[in-house]
């Protein structure tokens, strides 16, 4: 698949990005130990952060749109999005090009 550069990013999946970079120097101190992980491994790790962010959305405590709910829904959303993005970059891609071959 070869990616077109010069495309602009939605405002969505820019400020989604950026929530995922945030959550990843936030990370930072642990080191980037996802590259010594197995496929099943980050897979593991994946099922745990989306159980981590269904309860989350669905926790009933609070006001529903609060502040402390929204931080709390993003920071878990780019936590799976970031163990899905390991993945796709363990299997080739991440931004490089990538052959159908």
């Amino acid at each position: 698949m070869q990616v077109d550069i010069n495309r602009r990013l939605s405002a969505l999946v820019f400020a989604f990005a950026f929530e995922m970079q945030r959550r990843l120097d936030e990370n930072n101190h642990k080191g980037a130990t996802y590259r010594n992980l197995s496929a099943r491994q980050l897979l593991n790790r994946l099922k745990e952060e989306v159980r981590e962010l269904e309860r989350v959305v669905t926790k009933k405590a609070g006001v529903h749109n609060s502040k402390r709910k929204q931080f709390a829904v993003d920071n878990e959303a780019a936590d799976v999005a970031n163990f899905a993005c390991f993945i796709a970059e363990m299997f080739g891609s991440g931004g490089k090009e990538v052959s159908d071959d």
